[in-house]
């Protein structure tokens, strides 16, 4: 594919996040634990994620240019100057950082859709269609290990007007069946059969746990 990619490693996520903007596009750099005061020492401040143009001129007044200095400010006059920041600031400093990594965070909606190359007007295809997205929505749930209570209809006419119909349900769902249903009862509220569509999607959310899913019968 002749991808182009940067990374950093360090023994944290604000270190190595700084790592890999470093040698962008095409690079690695790697911070070992004992080299991070010398990593940091003559890196500007603006570096740092939260030290905007603002905070960057608060700091000049302090004669504070590089990672380095910051280091050397009490962290009581940074705060002082700062608020709560400057403590954050302090320790981002001194390379120490408790965030977590994070490699997946939970997707609040899932959602498919699917533009037609000429314009739907028979239901049939338009149920054809919907009954696609479902099995696709469903199959994409279950393997996430995900459900939801909200279901949301999108549906452009031909004229690319678009307009959402949503739908909640007490229980959360992940079965192509009870999904289909729903959007064609979503569907039967638009002006669809009408006026016709050129695209039909369909979004899951208000994800809940496995544990409070419908379950299917022989489950």
């Amino acid at each position: 594919l002749r991808l182009t990619a940067s990374a950093g490693v360090g023994p944290n996520k604000f270190l190595a996040k700084i790592a890999s903007d470093l040698k962008k596009p095409d690079g690695l750099v790697v911070v070992a634990p004992g080299a991070v005061h010398d990593f940091l020492r003559e890196l500007p401040v603006a570096k740092i994620s939260g030290v905007g143009e603002v905070t960057r001129l608060r700091l000049l007044e302090i004669a504070v240019t590089t990672v380095g200095e910051l280091g050397q400010v009490p962290e009581e006059e940074l705060v002082r100057r700062l608020g709560k920041r400057g403590a954050r600031l302090h320790r981002l400093s001194m390379g120490i950082d408790d965030d977590p990594v994070t490699p997946e965070r939970e997707p609040k909606q899932l959602s498919s859709e699917t533009t037609f190359t000429t314009d739907l007007y028979d239901a049939g295809e338009m149920r054809s269609a919907l009954k696609q997205l479902a099995e696709g929505l469903s199959g994409r749930l279950r393997r996430r290990g995900l459900s939801g209570r909200v279901l949301t209809l999108k549906v452009r006419y031909p004229g690319f007007e678009t307009v959402t119909r949503s739908q909640t349900r007490p229980l959360p769902e992940d079965r192509g069946d009870p999904l289909l249903r729903r959007a064609c009862e979503l569907l039967e509220r638009t002006d669809a059969d009408r006026r016709g569509v050129r695209l039909l999607g369909l979004g899951v959310s208000g994800f809940g746990g496995e544990e409070s899913r419908q379950l299917d019968l022989f489950e």
